[in-house]
């Protein structure tokens, strides 16, 4: 009786655990639908076919002119590219009432070695219900005091890190210093106003010294030994990582954007960006993209 409860538990188990897919055996139509390319273009009565995992035909239905093993007809139905789900501490946090399920933020001000994939939980209870929403690709980000570290972006049908990696360490994830303290009522006493700008001028010029001191590393050719701290900064003045800042007040992405271009950054990013309409001319000439948040 022992042995069939404990094979039921495991049954029961392995049902809860994402699957990931095997490999595509037979080929696949998907036709009669709406088919949203991904670029703004709407395709009515639309088919999408794909074969040996890759996508070979996107048109109208009438256009396909090779067959397929399996025919899906999906009519008065929309179709749509997997969705991109960046910043995210998906994989990360299990549960954020128990702390050791929690593997989204390290200590410290500086810490762009920290990788987010090395922390990624590729059987996440939570992935099935992201996947369920469409949702096929993710940005893992870490969260921090300033520098927080490296994110990895990751696809969300797989058994292990290993298999989930679409780019591993594609960026170094940081907080701008907030530009305003809000108050009222609620909050307790502390610092006076000209204490914070201090405390705020510090952080800036701390940020200036570790990118100078990041950026004459990344000048030099690496050797056997490395600083794994610095070392985790080279890609940001290559452009072989982006520079993920998450800002909000126009004034906060004005100073990020030539904070970057002082220090050398290729490849700056906004994240959050709230203010970003506030400032779109900036961005533009600077070519600086922005991820948005909760446009819903």
């Amino acid at each position: 009786a022992l042995l069939l409860v404990g094979l039921l538990c495991g049954m029961l188990l392995r049902a809860q655990i994402p699957m990931p897919a095997p490999a595509q055996a037979r080929s696949i139509l998907i036709t009669g639908g709406t088919v949203h390319v991904g670029d703004g273009k709407v395709i009515d009565e639309g088919a999408v076919g794909f074969r040996a995992g890759r996508i070979d035909y996107v048109g109208f239905a009438y256009g396909v002119k090779t067959t397929y093993d399996t025919v899906i007809n999906v009519t008065g139905q929309h179709v749509y590219p997997g969705f991109i789900l960046p910043d995210s501490p998906l994989g990360l946090v299990e549960i954020e009432q128990s702390r050791a399920t929690v593997d989204k933020q390290d200590v410290g001000h500086f810490e762009p070695e920290v990788r987010a994939i090395s922390a990624y939980k590729s059987d996440s209870r939570v992935t099935p219900t992201i996947r369920s929403n469409g949702v096929l690709l993710a940005q893992a980000a870490p969260r921090g005091l300033t520098i927080a570290g490296t994110s990895s972006v990751v696809q969300l049908d797989a058994w292990d890190n290993d298999g989930a990696i679409v780019k591993a360490d594609d960026g170094v994830f940081m907080s701008w210093p907030a530009a305003y303290q809000r108050q009222g009522w609620w909050a307790e006493p502390g610092e006076t106003d000209s204490e914070k700008k201090d405390e705020r001028a510090k952080r800036l010029e701390e940020l200036r010294q570790f990118f100078r001191k990041a950026r004459a590393y990344a000048a030099e050719p690496k050797t056997a030994v490395t600083d794994a701290r610095l070392e985790a900064m080279r890609g940001v003045f290559n452009g072989s990582k982006g520079l993920f800042i998450r800002a909000d007040a126009a004034r906060e992405i004005t100073e990020a954007v030539q904070f970057s271009k002082t220090e050398g950054v290729k490849r700056p990013v906004i994240v959050g960006g709230y203010d970003a309409w506030r400032v779109a001319d900036l961005l533009r000439d600077n070519k600086v993209d922005v991820v948005l948040r909760r446009t819903h």
